[in-house]
């Protein structure tokens, strides 16, 4: 037989049982009857024993309110005031408990005709709020933007990326010069055609936004291009379910082992986050290292990647632009695939800047702007 108590602590139901959380039932004008688990009220005080006044961090574990007790409750409109059998006393704001959310857009899933219209000037990035958030939005929706008339000085790029947070540094250094250089250990440091790709996916967290600031570009040729992996990913998935989920069950070594430095990582190229509704893609084939693969994942694996690598192909996904002096571009590196075209260096010079921003950075910049 079940045994159960119910009891009223000032005019409240609480209950407790055996096969039930121990709840405690209040009436909001907001928010209609409310359900709280006991133990989750206790852990979400707010007063200055519980959240540090400055820092507002906990003070406590979520452990060490196991099994709290509650002596006595009150409420008056929207608040309840709440005294544990330990003696500490909580003060609750039901609007404040249970906020409304405020949701952040989704990403846009662009062809090249979406991103015709995602430049943003110098001046109003750097001096204004307004300014950075158009950026930020950008990046957010599209993975992409493109800076104005920003000043040419070798390092001025630095400016440009802390503006939104610390400049993530790598073995490149905390800036680096692409341009074509003899003895390249890098084919971005060539004339040559440079490939769709993602950049440092052989580390375990490869930085989140790259910029690329043109110093100079008088050469015939070396147009940029971009294309949405989110969008090919999204069309793979409708066309061919079945390549989708190989490209997500069967990893990829990625590897660098250059100059005395040896990097590896292996992930799957499309990787999912239920919890927070997130999509990432890991594709750079200059990187890709041997593949342990049995002959049936092998069949599965090169048949995904050549369909894959089709709607790569595809004109209307392809977004190519010249950058010109003064011009930045910034895109999100786990979103926005990037490349270039051959450039005859007889003809003029080609010289950027580049440097990267944690994707963590980004998105503290962009949710503290968008939640202003």
């Amino acid at each position: 037989m079940l045994r159960k108590t119910l009891f009223t602590i000032s005019r409240y139901k609480y209950t407790r049982s055996i096969s039930t959380p121990r709840t405690l039932e209040v009436k909001s004008k907001t928010k209609g009857l409310l359900k709280l688990h006991v133990d989750w009220l206790r852990d979400h005080c707010e007063c200055s024993k519980c959240i540090h006044p400055t820092s507002r961090q906990k003070l406590h574990s979520s452990g060490d309110v196991a099994n709290s007790i509650i002596q006595n409750v009150n409420q008056d409109g929207e608040v309840i005031n709440v005294i544990w059998n330990d003696g500490h006393k909580s003060i609750y704001n039901l609007i404040d408990l249970f906020p409304a959310k405020k949701v952040i857009p989704r990403p846009f899933l662009w062809e090249k005709e979406d991103v015709l219209n995602i430049h943003v000037d110098h001046d109003e990035y750097m001096k204004t709020e307004q300014g950075i958030s158009k950026v930020l939005k950008n990046i957010n929706k599209f993975g992409l933007c493109i800076l104005e008339n920003v000043p040419t000085d070798d390092r001025y790029l630095k400016s440009i990326i802390e503006r939104i947070g610390p400049i993530r540094n790598s073995f490149y250094g905390d800036l680096w010069d692409v341009k074509n250089v003899k003895d390249a250990k890098n084919i971005a440091y060539t004339s040559l055609y440079l490939g769709l790709h993602m950049d440092l996916m052989y580390f375990e967290t490869p930085p989140g936004v790259q910029f690329l600031h043109c110093l100079s570009n008088s050469v015939e040729g070396g147009e940029s291009i971009f294309l949405d992996s989110f969008k090919a990913v999204s069309i793979l998935r409708k066309k061919f379910p079945e390549h989708f989920n190989t490209l997500q069950s069967i990893p990829i070594n990625f590897e660098y082992k250059n100059q005395g430095k040896h990097y590896q990582y292996l992930r799957c190229m499309i990787e999912t986050n239920l919890f927070n509704e997130k999509l990432d893609v890991f594709y750079a084939p200059p990187f890709q290292g041997k593949l342990q693969l049995d002959p049936d994942s092998a069949e599965k694996f090169y048949l995904a990647m050549h369909e894959f690598e089709k709607i790569l192909k595809s004109d209307s996904l392809i977004f190519q632009k010249r950058l010109e002096k003064g011009q930045c571009v910034l895109f999100h590196n786990i979103r926005v695939l990037h490349g270039r075209l051959s450039f005859n260096t007889i003809t003029g010079e080609r010289h950027f800047k580049g440097g990267y921003l944690d994707w963590d950075d980004f998105q503290s910049a962009y949710r503290a702007s968008f939640f202003k």
